[in-house]
């Protein structure tokens, strides 16, 4: 709180909401790996789809068609992931890791229709979201569907322990 009682949260960096973004996506990415070889084990059984005879050179729909579901089932993901975390808890694990949340103006907890609206942009068009986010909102260092949700991203305060302990 300010000296006028205007409580006053520090906006958190590009950079640790970056890294904060690294880490799910790398966390997201095993995750989509493993599931997606475990579905290529099931459906071609006995080996990998690329040894199996299936050549997407020569096949490009099949190869077209397998990049497009694997981007949108990748970009879903992302989107599920995301939404459900920061409604939840305000925080996806990345964000846990550098210690920053994300908050609606006021700096309490966001709607699902803000978690929503805030998770599709870095779901689907994060590089856009971005690039616009640092030309156009660098007060709040909001990304665009940030600003459309009407949420931002803070640093959590460290709070003092209400407890102390003494060694006798």
């Amino acid at each position: 709180m300010t000296e006028n009682g205007i409580r006053e949260l520090r906006i958190a960096k590009w950079r640790d909401r970056f890294f904060a973004w690294l880490v799910d996506f790398v966390i997201i990415w095993i995750g989509i790996f493993t599931v997606h070889s475990i579905l290529a084990f099931a459906l071609w059984p006995g080996d990998l789809f690329w040894m199996s005879g299936v050549n997407f050179e020569h096949q490009p729909r099949l190869w077209a068609a397998h990049g497009f579901f694997f981007g949108i089932g990748s970009s879903l993901t992302f989107f599920v992931y995301w939404a459900i975390l920061e409604f939840r808890y305000g925080q996806s694990l990345g964000k846990k890791v550098l210690n920053i949340k994300t908050v609606n103006l006021d700096g309490g907890p966001i709607s699902v229709k803000q978690s929503l609206v805030n998770s599709f942009g870095k779901s689907f068009l994060f590089g856009i979201d971005v690039i616009l986010g640092l030309l156009l909102t660098r007060k709040n260092r909001q990304r665009i569907f940030g600003r459309l949700g009407n949420c931002i991203v803070i640093k959590m305060e460290e709070l003092e322990p209400s407890v102390s302990y003494k060694m006798d």
